[in-house]
């Protein structure tokens, strides 16, 4: 499953609850990275945003919006002009000529052409980007500690100075994210798209909370609400969207078979596939690993990941991998002491215990996700984190 293409777009000059309804009509080719209200102050962001479309809105102060999209045609010529306005103007369609725009669009009268203008902009403008490195966790069963492993390697990977780390929870309701971290989490990927017309960095430094350990949280609020109707669709959007920001997303998709779960995995650059050394968790991965194949997902992309290993018990390494039918990626050791310590307090194992032999075999996770390295072979030592990612 690919993403949509989508047209980085500047709103300019448009009042924010318009410049919302515009994005939610034309979300599917639409990326806003910008939007100012105030075109006097707006030139230089387009400029630091790069766009490949400013809409300009046309409305009282007419003449500051024809002068800022002179502005626009003459200092970035390489982006598309799109005026809009509410009402029909010939004048105003002399201007539109003039200038160059490639469309001037009456809304509420020209909203089909409009949305047609961004679909044909999305074939021809589009330009593949360095989009952020998206894992997505799937366990095979509840309780094999998915979402403690997604926390663990989202502030492992934000220990890369070079790295913008987003943690996202696709828990329906109140997610458990927040509840370990506790943290106040204000935004779901639903409620985020709410607000994707205001995404940029200022939004993300001051409205989507950012754990002491620097990765960002996206999660269902810790106060009582009703269910959110998350579909694949939203949470294609939201990966888009973040994709443009954050270098690497970790979503915890959690442990069911369903349409989240499985879209979530299907765009996914690396999928983790967690079981335990048991045996209703391990034909559950095994089921979940024949349902993957078949629904097309790339087998190198996808990492089963051996979780509270005690070194004893009926399965050892080599039965859960014959009873897989697939090598292991990583084993992560038993340690329930230090795993409850982080839990209860709300911190990381790193920060509880970083020379534990879980909290480096986490790191070293990260650092072999997409590699060929076996199981148990002696890891060089690392100059920087997660050179792979």
């Amino acid at each position: 499953m690919s993403l949509p293409h989508q047209v980085r777009t500047a709103i300019i000059g448009m009042p924010p609850e318009r410049a919302r309804q515009l994005h939610a009509y034309l979300g599917r080719w639409m990326l806003p990275v910008l939007t100012r209200q105030d075109p006097r102050e707006a030139l230089p962001m387009i400029l630091a945003a790069r766009p490949q479309a400013v809409v300009v809105y046309v409305g009282e102060h007419r003449t500051v919006a024809t002068q800022f999209a002179r502005r626009v045609r003459a200092e970035v010529p390489d982006a598309s002009l799109i005026m809009v306005t509410d009402f029909e103007d010939l004048a105003l369609t002399r201007e539109a000529v003039r200038l160059g725009a490639h469309a001037l669009a009456v809304l509420g009268t020209d909203d089909v052409e409009l949305a047609q203008v961004f679909a044909r902009l999305a074939e021809e403008r589009f330009e593949p980007t360095n989009a952020g490195m998206v894992v997505t966790l799937l366990g095979a069963k509840g309780g094999v500690g998915t979402t403690s492993l997604a926390i663990n390697l989202a502030g492992c990977l934000a220990q890369n100075s070079a790295a913008l780390v987003a943690l996202v929870d696709l828990a329906p309701c109140v997610g458990e994210v927040g509840v370990y971290l506790d943290m106040d989490t204000p935004f779901s990927p639903g409620e985020l798209l709410e607000d994707a017309h205001l995404f940029d960095q200022e939004f993300i430094q001051t409205r989507i909370p950012r754990h002491p350990w620097g990765f960002h949280v996206i999660a269902q609020p810790l106060t009582t609400k009703e269910p959110e109707a998350l579909g694949p669709d939203t949470v294609l959007q939201a990966a888009t969207l973040l994709q443009r920001t954050f270098t690497h997303l970790v979503i915890d998709a959690g442990s069911g078979i369903n349409p989240l779960s499985l879209t979530a995995a299907s765009f996914a650059d690396q999928c983790i596939l967690l079981t335990v050394p048991e045996l209703p968790a391990l034909v559950a991965a095994r089921r979940r690993l024949d349902l993957l194949g078949r629904l097309g997902l790339d087998p190198q992309k996808l990492a089963v990941v051996l979780n509270r290993f005690a070194g004893t018990g009926e399965f050892d390494v080599n039965r859960v991998q014959a009873l897989l039918q697939r090598p292991l990626s990583a084993v992560l050791s038993e340690d329930s002491r230090l795993m409850n310590t982080a839990l209860h307090s709300g911190r990381l194992l790193l920060e509880v215990g970083p020379r534990a032999r879980l909290a480096q075999e986490i790191l070293a996770l990260g650092a072999r996700l997409g590699g060929n390295a076996e199981i148990g072979a002696p890891q060089p030592k690392r100059k920087k984190l997660f050179g792979l990612f």
